[in-house]
């Protein structure tokens, strides 16, 4: 009876270490494949907040940079890009910009449109993290100045709007640190030789994707 049962306890033995070991079962590697999948398609919409900082070169803006008149207040803006394929973007931008000067404040707001390309293909398992872009657009926007009725410089431009308005083109880099978020960095200049639609700027921020 005892070597029945050691032989049945043998075979069993035998039996459980003949059969093949699953490998690789639970792979918990990403598929590059997947995520590329997901960035180019199910991702195609972008939401984002940034931090801006622009420069003016309108005759006040440019007098009192000069000077060192000029302080940076607050600069942001929110942006909705869309792919609308695997190298084409489109976006839209909302800003506002608070500056001091003395007694006075400069406020310039306003929003673009504008359409790009995404500067390395898809091909390239690099664009899953890193895509620099290039656009073309047009920005409507306005430059108000405002202030109190003691200061010297309200005489000539209290009151005073100046249309910043002009065609821009821009170039940046999003950075993809997940599949559901992004950081973004752009430069942004306008494409008008007229001084008071010269400007220039940069901004910083995170988007999300959806």
């Amino acid at each position: 009876m005892k070597k029945s049962i050691i032989f049945i306890l043998f075979l069993l033995v035998t039996n459980m270490f003949s059969q093949e070991i699953p490998v690789n079962k639970y792979d918990t590697s990403i598929s590059y494949k997947s995520f590329k999948n997901n960035l180019a398609k199910d991702k195609s919409n972008l939401f984002g907040f940034n931090y801006n900082k622009t420069n003016y070169l309108n005759s006040f803006y440019g007098s009192e940079v000069e000077k060192g008149n000029i302080k940076y207040q607050f600069g942001g803006s929110i942006f909705y890009r869309k792919r609308i394929s695997k190298q084409f973007i489109i976006d839209a931008e909302g800003f506002y910009n608070l500056l001091k000067v003395q007694e006075l404040t400069l406020s310039n707001y306003g929003g673009d449109l504008s359409i790009g390309v995404v500067l390395i293909p898809f091909s390239l398992k690099l664009t899953s993290v890193l895509q620099p872009y290039a656009m073309v657009g047009f920005q409507q926007s306005l430059l108000n100045i405002e202030g109190s009725t003691s200061a010297e410089l309200v005489k000539d431009y209290e009151g005073k709007t100046t249309n910043t308005s002009a065609p821009i083109w821009k170039a940046g880099l999003m950075i993809h640190v997940s599949n559901s978020i992004f950081f973004n960095a752009q430069f942004k200049q306008s494409l008008s030789s007229e001084k008071d639609r010269n400007f220039s700027g940069w901004s910083a921020g995170i988007g999300l994707k959806y």
